[in-house]
């Protein structure tokens, strides 16, 4: 027997979503772009001229070592730098200006990246600057949907959006292509990227809760609930550890339906990578055991991938392990909530028939 109705339908749904954001992902890669990304692809590509912030100067390194030569074009660069940013800008630019000149200072930045920074950083009034250091929240090279941008500028959608995204693109901020359904998906620059992290790296965690709180309606749905846009589903975990919430992606972790509901949509490589950024940051024996009877259930959920049976196939390989006195208490905890909801789903399945809900050996 299949899944009910709703489920293969929303099996379906998140399959399309992934699907889209697959293409989107293609879109960048093979150079499909619109017009307008296309150009500023071409003049963000363009060989630049050797400002004097990156010459090092005329004559004052003539004779020195190569490396007191180095040493000398990186001081001077830096110099000419804090110069250009103490120039006379628009006064809504002055704050993160100085901020990059001190961070440059202190991390030792690459002086001819910090040099370009000041002819690099978009000429935007102060609503359109946070919008800009709102897509501090995009993981590195991955294209975001329209839709995902109004949540994240809290914009009513429509013509906004679009307006602010042309205004970004011809800053050369971002590059946009457009799939076969029509959908637009936007990439961020890796140069703009660093430049937001750098200008708002406080800000970021509180930037990542907002946007994972748009999706869960404020709140009033559970983040297992989050419909996929083609990109949340993906990337949920990146922005729930950004965000410190390392408990509400362990939750996720051990919930097998949403478990299966994305592999199937995105494959085995995206759980794994949710398993492993959680326990990079969290060391958790149970969590480990459950990544363990995910790859050991691998087989008979993909053979069977319109059947939900992720959770009987774990439940069975923790047979053992449950029962165990050395188990700790969460994890028998976690046996025994699943296997109630095992016997709640047989009721209600009472007549269908049900095939390969175990492991055959």
């Amino acid at each position: 027997g299949g899944p009910p109705p709703a489920t293969a339908a929303a099996a379906s749904a998140g399959s399309a979503a992934a699907a889209a954001g697959a293409a989107a992902a293609g879109a960048f890669r093979s150079g499909q772009l619109t017009e307008s990304g296309n150009a500023a692809l071409r003049a963000a590509s363009a060989p630049r001229g050797n400002g004097d912030a990156e010459s090092g100067g005329d004559g004052l390194a003539d004779g020195l070592p190569q490396v007191a030569t180095d040493q000398l074009q990186q001081a001077e660069a830096y110099l000419k730098l804090k110069e250009s940013m103490a120039a006379a800008r628009p006064c809504s630019f002055e704050e993160a200006r100085f901020q990059l000149a001190s961070i440059g200072a202190q991390t030792g930045l690459d002086p001819a990246f910090l040099a370009r920074i000041p002819e690099l950083l978009p000429n935007l009034e102060p609503d359109e600057m946070e919008r800009y250091l709102r897509l501090g929240v995009l993981p590195p090279e991955t294209p975001a949907p329209l839709c995902m941008l109004e949540r994240l500028w809290k914009l009513p959608g429509g013509d906004a959006v679009t307006r602010v995204v042309q205004h970004l693109e011809a800053a050369q901020v971002l590059r946009t292509a457009v799939l076969e359904d029509g959908s637009t998906w936007c990439l961020m620059s890796p140069n703009h990227m660093e430049i937001v992290l750098l200008l708002s790296a406080e800000q970021q965690p509180q930037y990542h809760n907002e946007l994972l709180l748009s999706y869960c309606k404020d709140g009033s749905a559970p983040l297992r609930a989050i419909e996929d846009d083609g990109y949340i589903l993906q990337n949920v975990a990146h922005h729930l550890i950004c965000s410190n919430r390392l408990d509400d992606l362990a939750e996720l972790l051990t919930d097998p339906v949403w478990v299966e509901a994305k592999l199937h949509a995105y494959g085995v490589a995206a759980i794994v990578q949710d398993f492993r950024r959680c326990l990079g940051r969290k060391e958790d024996a149970g969590l480990k055991l459950l990544l363990q009877a995910f790859m050991l259930s691998l087989g008979c959920c993909m053979e069977h991938p319109m059947a939900s049976m992720l959770r009987q196939q774990m439940l069975s390989r923790l047979m053992a392990v449950s029962a165990d006195s050395t188990a700790s208490d969460w994890l028998r905890e976690w046996y025994e909530r699943q296997m109630a909801l095992v016997a709640g789903e047989e009721v209600m399945a009472a007549g269908i028939k049900v095939v390969h809900l175990v492991p055959r050996s």
